[in-house]
């Protein structure tokens, strides 16, 4: 009787341990089909438009615009002209206007009052087309 009991019981735990290897070769299978799915998936995102024919374009035949040809003037090799500090900006000693904390800034019964009186005080004028906004010269420079 003991024996058959030792017998059940190993073939219980045989038989649990061949469910536990299918489901591990299964999930095994799952994991290398997913991963063979998503390199596929990949490989045709980076590869799709590699041979595509008839997007290119040339630039070039879009314009036909030839500039200037650069010259040099006095006053760009003129040592005078770049060695005087009168006519520049000297930013080292550019200092700004400090600022300061006044009293109504900090006074809390002004932050408290009621503005809405301050919303109305001032009236706008409607937006109009002046003659100058529509003059040809002013913009053409004649």
């Amino acid at each position: 009787m003991k024996t058959n009991l030792e017998n059940n019981k190993r073939k219980q735990r045989e038989q649990k341990q061949l469910v536990r290897n299918r489901k591990t070769i299964e999930t095994m299978k799952t994991r290398r089909n997913q991963l063979i799915v998503v390199a596929l998936f990949a490989l045709l995102m980076f590869g799709g438009n590699v041979s595509a024919k008839g997007t290119e374009l040339d630039v070039s035949s879009l314009e036909n615009f030839k500039e200037p040809a650069l010259s040099i003037e006095d006053w760009m090799i003129d040592a005078d002209y770049w060695s005087t500090t009168n006519a520049t900006i000297d930013m080292n000693n550019a200092t700004e206007e400090s600022l300061e904390l006044e009293n109504w800034m900090i006074d809390k019964s002004f932050w408290k009052q009621d503005h809405r009186h301050f919303k109305h005080s001032e009236k706008e004028k409607a937006l109009a087309l002046e003659p100058w906004m529509i003059d040809e010269k002013v913009w053409n420079n004649k």
